[in-house]
């Protein structure tokens, strides 16, 4: 394991990284896939602390975009550390800590936890007393926690060295990282940059799929635009065809005819099947936007004549992130001889989490996300396209043991013309009343909308004002006249510090706390799940 470790890219890094963090607050990692920074960088924080004799008052706290990714990670480290009880077991130094899940004793010094999580923990000690080091990765996902945790944490080093309290060292992580976003906003940092450790890997656009299988595109298929006329069809409104002169006839015409926002299974099982006769030993990884389209694939190739679990030949593995602990596992158990492992996943594995005998990926390009819903005026998950960055991110996955093959089931014109190079920050794109309930709850800033001007990439102050007028109308805060005149936005409310606890839009949350004090909290739980997810007769 030792050797392992020390073949990582990183491991030539680790000497450079921890020299700068003994001379600044803040360092910026950006590691490749495969580089092993999310497994190793925590570890030299805590060995250096141990070789300084200072390991007892190290605590490292590492977030993580996902529950998965916290959750195995955590077991990964342990092992490498051979760790006998296990994460969070008696004695041992790592530990995980997820919604409704936590593994972490007084030994603990490693933690892996949500971002989610460790802004809860925020409320009841904002400074972080028990944290020595803060790891923040994957942090390019721009989630609306992450970007909210990074304006808190970088100023805390500062505070607490104010306050003569123990020094706090900040981490940010990310293999597809604007290094000089970050160093500008985190101020006197360093950047340290390792190579990832993969192979080549083939990517192949949806045109030359669809001419490689000589794929049909059925008139009845829900991927075909629906007819327009008697004899005519709807056309694809991106089709041009002078990009596609090289394709086949057939090719073309499926193109012209194309929803490429529909997922088409078909295509995906006659892909599968192509590549199971023509690859040789190795895991297969499909990406697609959410659970249901998980379970719907799964489903489907589990019936599949070449893929059916009867014959032993195959292993269907779902991946999302309401599988058990035990079914995470059994995506990165390498099966035996002669068995094809199929991972179907949504973007858990995109990053953070390596299967490692991943030889082709199958991506559909699409993602869920959550956006603002103007019909139910809340934010929910909605499906859209993926960023090139994250396609580059999907594709890396299959070059891992050796020169891979990735399937990317969009045409290379929307990959090069249409696709956004980076996701659109989550801050910027779904209402700010749980943010602006937390800084109320944190009590961070003279006012929400001062402290968001500060953080990595500012919101429109005019969706600040609109959460702010929200949460004055359910009651979550109230306004303080300034001697101006002008009402201010206010503090929290005794309701309104209820609301800051619960991880749900405010207005859902009002209602599930009026509910319980009623007497009638299991219908309330029920029309909030409805109201926080689409239509059940939406497909």
């Amino acid at each position: 394991m030792r050797e392992f470790r020390d073949a990582l890219p990183i491991a030539s890094l680790r000497d450079e990284l921890l020299r700068s963090l003994r001379s600044r607050d803040a360092a910026v990692v950006c590691g490749e896939t495969g580089s092993g920074k999310t497994t190793q960088v925590p570890q030299y924080l805590l060995d250096d602390a141990i070789d300084a004799g200072v390991g007892a008052g190290c605590r490292v706290i590492c977030t993580q975009p996902r529950r998965v990714a916290a959750l195995t990670v955590a077991e990964r480290v342990a092992k490498e550390r051979c760790e006998r009880n296990g994460v969070g077991g008696s004695g041992s130094l790592v530990g995980h800590h997820v919604r409704l899940d936590a593994a972490v004793t007084r030994d603990t010094r490693l933690v892996f936890m949500t971002a989610g999580v460790l802004l809860r923990k925020m409320h009841g000690d904002p400074l972080l007393t028990e944290a020595s080091h803060v790891v923040l990765d994957e942090i390019h996902e721009r989630s609306l926690d992450g970007d909210f945790l990074l304006a808190l944490l970088r100023t805390l080093p500062r505070r607490r060295r104010e306050r003569g309290m123990p020094p706090l060292k900040l981490v940010v992580m990310s293999a597809t990282l604007d290094a000089d976003l970050f160093r500008g906003y985190l101020g006197d940092c360093s950047v340290v940059s390792a190579p990832g450790r993969t192979h080549p890997v083939a990517v192949t656009h949806l045109e030359d799929v669809h001419d490689a299988l000589a794929y049909v595109l059925d008139e009845d298929s829900r991927c075909c635009r629906r007819p327009a006329g008697e004899g005519r069809h709807d056309s694809n409104p991106d089709y041009d065809p002078t990009r596609y002169e090289r394709c086949s006839d057939l090719t073309r015409r499926n193109l012209s005819r194309l929803d490429e926002s529909v997922i088409d299974y078909d295509l995906v099982e006659r892909l599968l099947v192509h590549a199971d006769e023509s690859e040789g030993s190795g895991a297969f990884l499909v990406f697609l936007p959410g659970v249901g389209e998980v379970t719907n694939l799964c489903e489907r190739l589990g019936s599949h004549p070449s893929f059916a679990s009867r014959r032993g030949t195959h292993r269907i593995v779902p991946l999302h992130s309401r599988c058990t602990p035990a079914e995470q596992r059994e995506a990165f158990k390498v099966p035996p001889r002669g068995v094809r492992k199929i991972v179907v996943a949504t973007n858990v594995a995109e990053t953070s989490v390596t299967i490692p005998d991943v030889v082709v990926v199958v991506d559909t390009g699409r993602v869920k996300e959550r956006q603002w819903d103007p019909r139910r005026g809340m934010a929910s998950l909605e499906e859209g396209w993926v960023s090139r960055a994250a396609a580059r991110q999907r594709a890396g996955r299959a070059g891992r043991v050796r020169p891979g093959k990735c399937f990317a089931l969009y045409t290379s014109h929307r990959h090069e013309e249409k696709m956004r190079s980076h996701q659109v920050p989550e801050m910027h794109r779904v209402p700010l009343t749980e943010i602006v309930l937390q800084i109320k709850k944190l009590r961070v800033g003279a006012s929400a909308e001062g402290f968001l001007a500060g953080s990595i990439e500012p919101p429109n102050p005019a969706a600040v004002d609109a959460a702010v007028a929200t949460l004055r109308e359910v009651g979550a805060i109230w306004s303080v006249p300034r001697e101006k005149g002008r009402p201010d936005e206010g503090e929290l409310t005794p309701l309104g510090h209820h609301l800051a606890t619960l991880p749900v839009d405010c207005r859902v949350a009002k209602m599930l706390v009026y509910a319980a004090v009623l007497s009638c909290l299991s219908p309330a739980l029920t029309i909030a799940a409805c109201l926080s997810y689409k239509s059940p007769f939406a497909s």
